[in-house]
């Protein structure tokens, strides 16, 4: 039972801090695509879903503490910032019990504000050039591409609060 620990903790290290550079350009429209939510399996698409409004997609995936740290913190933004951004929050994960464990990260974290999306292939991420998670693509009213954040540290929280400001 111990040996699958190790490589489930480093995959998620490496969901955490592998680097990559992403292959939109701020200013450019965003990419559109369409995903399910793993709750209510509803599909939501973008750009639809914005509906005018500026909207902060988080890549995430459960395992990952600065995910966590990420969500959270925009989270807390909107919290005292209310229709500041739709927050659109994808899970990374592909493994059987998907649906369920993203459905409980989202509980546990308090993150109902968000829309949740589940990209279990990792196809969305790639189209957007990520290959690592957290990620971040700010995107505003007139649906292009604010701003890019690879990965997330608290440290960074200042840098993370201008980029949101920026949507408003």
């Amino acid at each position: 039972m111990r040996g699958w620990k190790i490589p489930v903790a480093a995959a998620a290290l490496l969901a955490c801090f592998a680097t990559g550079a992403p292959a939109i350009e701020v200013g450019k429209p965003a990419v559109p695509f369409t995903l399910t939510n793993p709750v209510t399996q509803m599909e939501v698409s973008l750009p639809a879903a914005l509906e005018k409004n500026p909207a902060l997609i988080v890549f995430f995936n459960t395992s990952c503490a600065a995910c966590e740290a990420e969500l959270v913190a925009a989270k807390n933004y909107l919290h005292n910032n209310p229709n500041a951004f739709k927050l659109f929050a994808i899970a990374i994960d592909s493994t059987s019990d998907a649906r369920a464990r993203v459905s409980k990260f989202i509980e546990d974290k308090g993150l109902g504000v968000a829309i949740v999306l589940l990209d279990p292939k990792f196809e969305v991420a790639e189209k957007y050039g990520f290959n690592f998670t957290p990620a971040a693509v700010g995107i505003d009213k007139e649906g292009k591409v604010k701003f890019v954040v690879n990965g997330f540290s608290r440290t960074e929280s200042k840098v993370f609060t201008g980029n949101l400001e920026s949507l408003k």
